[in-house]
């Protein structure tokens, strides 16, 4: 896919359904994935250098994890890259169905997991030699499309840690993030004054990662 502008926000989560409705009555629901749950699986390397590029600020960044949806079909394999605001990504769709990560423990790192990162070797990503699954987290997303701009919106609420690796995190009941995220994805850099509007109250312009925010959630336990 070519490369997009992914704007994000973060909102308090009881402010989630607000900025919902607001959508529901000025953008159209997204034709082909408007609502469920979404789950996404990072892996990341043993000092965690993925996620050090997020938190040093690093303008290049990537995220390696698997994703599905709603608890069923297969599973996706990704690598997201971002430069700045620019994003790209390269998403493979396994054979593996999505019921066979979806409770299982993350410190067993077996075939299975590592296997399923040979596509995106094969097509050529640049991944780290070692790699290790961290932690499952899931969300439910709603999604729209705004009219006057094309670009594709976003909001992620009940993000929840659904499990966590216990060789690098204590214990790993479901663990809820007091947030929500707004993602805004398109050609453009600038919102359309309408989802300026919408998002001028109670949601505030920043880089979040709900990776990061569940890894902080975690370690502070």
């Amino acid at each position: 896919m070519p490369s997009e502008h992914e704007l994000k926000f973060r909102l308090a989560a009881h402010r989630a359904a607000i900025i919902r409705r607001c959508l529901e009555s000025r953008c159209r629901s997204d034709p082909h994935f408007s609502a469920g749950m979404v789950w996404s699986l990072y892996f990341d390397t043993e000092q965690f250098e993925l996620l050090r590029q997020k938190i040093e600020g690093n303008c290049d960044k990537r995220k390696i994890r698997f994703r599905w949806y709603d608890g069923t079909g297969n599973v996706y394999v990704e690598i997201k890259y971002r430069f700045g605001a620019l994003r790209d990504k390269l998403r493979i769709e396994t054979s593996v169905a999505s019921e066979t990560l979806e409770y299982r423990r993350l410190e067993e790192n077996g075939e299975l997991l590592q296997n399923l990162l040979h596509p995106l070797r094969a097509a050529g990503a640049r991944l780290p030699a070692a790699l290790f699954p961290m932690m499952t987290i899931c969300f439910l997303r709603n999604r729209f499309v705004d009219p006057a701009s094309g670009a594709r919106v976003s909001v992620d609420e009940q993000i929840t840690v659904a499990s966590a690796n216990r060789r690098f995190f204590k214990g790993d009941r479901p663990v809820p993030l007091p947030l929500a995220v707004v993602e805004v994805k398109g050609q453009g850099s600038r919102l359309s004054p309408s989802l300026s509007e919408i998002l001028a109250v109670g949601a505030r312009r920043d880089s979040v990662s709900k990776y990061l925010e569940c890894y902080r959630l975690l370690r502070e336990r």
